[in-house]
């Protein structure tokens, strides 16, 4: 019997270090496969990073400046591999700024496919699109592997909205910074009344238009804001119907000051006078 109980608690001892030992085994791999995760959490944000500030520097080579930059994007895929990681993704670019009191969408694209190539420390070493016109289908499956080609048709004609709010977010952001209140939306949102709305030829309008002093004015009835030199401008255009005078006006946005004006003659577009900056 002593022989019984003592074998029976060698087997009970063996028992618990065995089980000990699992359970040791088992901790060990769930905070290694715990460590794992938030390592693959934390690379996942620096690419996301590593994207919005790739685009961001892309688009603003490419489009026409505003005041404030602002992208949307989402990841479909990516691998990483000896030399590079390569990101598979749909994205948008806006650049803002402010027109008759709105912060409009000024420049930028819609909806585009891309692939993002980074070296290993994140840094961009160019982006690819697709191929406009007949050569897009062609040129976007040869940009994206099988894998991702049917989600990238797919995010074309869903995620449009989804990307636009994440480029609002840049313009809410910006307006909250500079402590400014505006509507924010795109071109398309708001009424622009053109000259030839009110009477004036096409010919005296495309004149006007082709004026290289009046480049930073806006082409339709209101104003557009510009900083400048870490100033901020107001370039404005009105009509006077009863003089039949085209009116371009340059001021200060904080006291109205005019800094430069020309007037042209609403029927022959002929410079009237003019206050030159």
């Amino acid at each position: 019997m002593k022989n019984l109980q003592t074998k029976k608690k060698v087997w009970i001892s063996a028992l618990g270090i065995l089980l000990g030992i699992v359970c040791l085994f088992f901790w060990f791999f769930q905070n290694q496969n715990q460590e794992e995760k938030e390592d693959f959490t934390a690379d996942e944000m620096k690419l996301d990073q590593a994207v919005s500030q790739a685009l961001l520097g892309d688009g603003e080579q490419t489009y026409l400046a505003g005041e404030c930059s602002a992208e949307g994007h989402q990841i479909v895929g990516y691998e990483k591999k000896a030399e590079e990681i390569v990101v598979y993704a749909v994205t948008i670019y806006g650049e803002y700024g402010f027109e008759n009191g709105h912060f409009v969408k000024i420049s930028g694209s819609g909806v585009i496919p891309a692939v993002l190539y980074f070296d290993l420390s994140y840094q961009l070493k160019k982006i690819a699109y697709p191929q406009d016109g007949a050569l897009y289908q062609e040129s976007l499956q040869k940009l994206f592997p099988t894998e991702y080609y049917a989600k990238v048709i797919h995010l074309q004609n869903t995620a449009e909205e989804s990307l636009k709010e994440q480029e609002r977010q840049y313009a809410r952001d910006y307006l909250d910074a500079i402590g400014r209140e505006a509507d924010i939306g795109e071109y398309g949102d708001y009424e622009h009344i053109l000259l030839t709305d009110v009477g004036v030829s096409v010919e005296v309008s495309n004149q006007m238009a082709a004026h290289e002093k009046l480049f930073n004015y806006p082409y339709w009835l209101g104003n557009q804001e510009r900083l400048e030199n870490n100033q901020r401008y107001v370039y404005e255009l009105n009509y006077d119907a009863e003089k039949k005078q085209i009116i371009y006006t340059k001021y200060q946005y904080n006291n109205q000051e005019i800094i430069e004006q020309f007037i042209f003659d609403g029927l022959t577009g002929e410079e009237l006078s003019s206050i030159a900056a």
